[in-house]
């Protein structure tokens, strides 16, 4: 599945994470693919299928932006105990999941897929700035380990949200997308939380008074939770968000004026001056 024009965030890494949970938990795994090893930046394919091949994914859980599927524990014949392990999946800028009910059609872009015995999932990304990582022990990966509280479930009022971004110097645009802070906003939906709050992007987290903290935090939570209902397909936004607007002569859907573009971070906000003070 592709989730419409977006790059994954939270709210499409969510949407895939019930995909991969609807169609690969709880079956054997008959086999690995291996279609570009720059994916899988620290084994081989003939590793990932000794280490994969027989086992099943038992669960997923997402972390920020990161999908993570765990297996079930097999027996070290080194040590004698058993350990479970888990995929660690990262979908870049243009990475999704694609299902084919053929285990040997291989949709284009495919970097890897995952075989079971009613068809195959794949890792699709036409970029490359994806990649999925083997771990024993999640608590060994440093991407993981850094990351913020999740916005969705760790994050739980307004007073937590303004002690946690306060510890960024940065604008509140800014500090919503570091991911040390908060795991899983990106840039597209850091525009929608603080043009749904009347927050200008670059405003600083210290100088945000409560009712404003209040403000962010709800619309936070709204709009990600809206982008999962709707599988962040863009045609069923509703028109008073702003992602749908986005793009040369887009107009404000509150007040009508043309939307202004600011660089942050080597990236591209879109505002309305008018409603964003």
């Amino acid at each position: 599945m592709h989730c419409g024009s977006l790059m994954p965030e939270l709210p499409e890494v969510e949407t895939y994470r019930c995909y991969f949970r609807r169609l690969a938990v709880g079956k054997p795994i008959r086999g690995v693919i291996v279609s570009d090893r720059r994916i899988f930046p620290d084994w081989s394919g003939g590793q990932l299928r000794h280490r994969l091949v027989g086992r099943t994914f038992t669960r997923t859980e997402r972390r920020g932006k990161y999908l993570i599927a765990y297996l079930d524990a097999r027996r070290d014949a080194a040590s004698g105990t058993k350990a479970g392990a888990c995929m660690v999946i990262h979908f870049g800028m243009t990475g999704s999941l694609q299902f084919s009910r053929s285990g040997l059609r291989q949709p284009p872009y495919s970097r890897a897929a995952f075989r079971f015995d009613h068809g195959a999932l794949h890792f699709v990304d036409s970029r490359r700035f994806g990649g999925i990582w083997w771990v024993a022990d999640l608590t060994e990966l440093d991407r993981i380990r850094i990351l913020g509280a999740d916005p969705l479930s760790e994050i739980n009022g307004p007073d937590a949200m303004s002690e946690i971004v306060r510890r960024s110097s940065q604008p509140i645009k800014q500090a919503l997308m570091n991911q040390r802070l908060i795991a899983g906003i990106g840039n597209l939906y850091a525009d929608e939380i603080l043009f749904q709050s009347r927050i200008h992007p670059r405003r600083r987290p210290a100088s945000l008074k409560r009712v404003e903290w209040e403000r962010i935090f709800h619309s936070m939570k709204e709009v990600l939770r809206e982008a999962i209902r709707l599988c962040s397909q863009m045609e069923r936004y509703p028109d008073s968000y702003l992602l749908p607007h986005r793009g040369r002569d887009g107009q404000c859907p509150r007040c009508g004026a043309v939307l202004k573009t600011l660089r942050q971070g080597q990236r591209t906000t879109y505002y309305c001056r008018t409603c964003q003070k």
